[in-house]
């Protein structure tokens, strides 16, 4: 911190030419010198300061480049595992639409077999009806 120094001796006499008592100049310009020493740095205050925040926002710059890179990796890992998980649900997709179409093939000859059955169940119902009415017939002349 820098001390300002004042001649406070010549302040109160130039107070007390201004018509101010003895007692009061002498107080005022001792308070004007602790004020204007308290508040005021010096330019080495201000360069030690301005040293340490470059000193500071290095070491930020520094970590943020850090924290950035590890992202791009755990990007980059999270990428890589999506890209492999992909993958593998491809390969999923394609097993399960083989053996859809593996039992969609299957229902279908169920299908045509179920078909040929009633076909056949049909043709022999006809052929025992006819039968039936043949005798019916026969019996009824």
């Amino acid at each position: 911190m820098y001390f300002y120094t004042m001649d406070t001796l010549k302040v109160a006499k130039r107070l007390q030419k201004q018509g101010l008592s003895q007692k009061v100049a002498e107080e005022l310009s001792e308070i004007l010198q602790e004020y204007a020493s308290s508040d005021l740095s010096s330019k080495q205050d201000l360069k030690t300061l301005e040293y340490a925040l470059k000193t500071n926002l290095e070491e930020i710059k520094i970590d943020l480049q850090k924290e950035i890179k590890n992202l791009d990796i755990k990007i980059e890992q999270t990428k890589a595992e999506l890209q492999k998980e992909s993958r593998n649900l491809d390969v999923k997709i394609e097993q399960t639409k083989a053996e859809l179409q593996k039992e969609i093939r299957n229902l279908d000859v169920k299908i045509e077999q179920t078909k040929a059955e009633i076909q056949e169940t049909k043709a022999e119902l006809g052929k025992e009806i006819r039968q039936i009415d043949t005798k019916i017939y026969g019996q009824i002349k």
